[in-house]
């Protein structure tokens, strides 16, 4: 459905990977919050320890997590850390609650403060300019089978790319 794919900000088809990393970072996009929430009694949520990587080249001492609440931040109560001097953090997740959300860091491809946030859905390993786009679309109440297909056609990228999983820096 490219009609859906025309809903981010009209970027055409054809971008490579490099291109869609600097038109994205340079916007500086921040998904709205839209996220899971619990009440009292409900069933434990299933929560893992998930590796990931915070990319727009990697991006270390960035506060890095789990927006449960759908408020659009990262609060006090909800679990976070900072990246490491390589991007990464293990980090407790819920995959059924809210995005992955960031916050500063220094972009080590360029050694400047990162001023934007990036956030990506909570089945991600990699918070990037893409994750961010798809986050986006899932909060607008996309699915996310087609938020990832309207990214994949909005910048020609094959179905043979995890969207959700992929290190742009490393498959450069």
């Amino acid at each position: 459905d490219t009609s859906t794919a025309a809903g981010f900000g009209g970027l055409g088809s054809g971008l490579g990977l490099g291109s869609l990393f600097g038109v994205i970072g340079g916007v500086g996009l921040i998904a709205g919050g839209a996220g899971g929430s619990s009440s009292a009694g409900a069933a434990p949520r299933p929560v893992t320890n998930t590796p990931i990587e915070v990319i727009n080249g990697y991006i270390s001492g960035a506060k890095v997590g789990q927006d449960r609440n759908g408020n659009g931040k990262l609060d006090a109560d909800e679990i976070q850390g900072q990246t490491d001097a390589q991007g990464r953090i293990t980090l407790r997740v819920d995959p059924t609650g809210g995005v992955i959300r960031t916050e500063g860091g220094t972009d080590l491809s360029t050694g400047k403060p990162v001023t934007n946030s990036f956030s990506a859905p909570a089945q991600s390993t990699v918070v990037s300019p893409i994750s961010t786009v798809i986050a986006a679309a899932v909060a607008s109440g996309e699915s996310l089978t087609k938020a990832v297909a309207a990214v994949r056609t909005a910048f020609n990228i094959g179905a043979d790319v995890d969207l959700l999983n992929l290190d742009p820096v490393e498959s450069a």
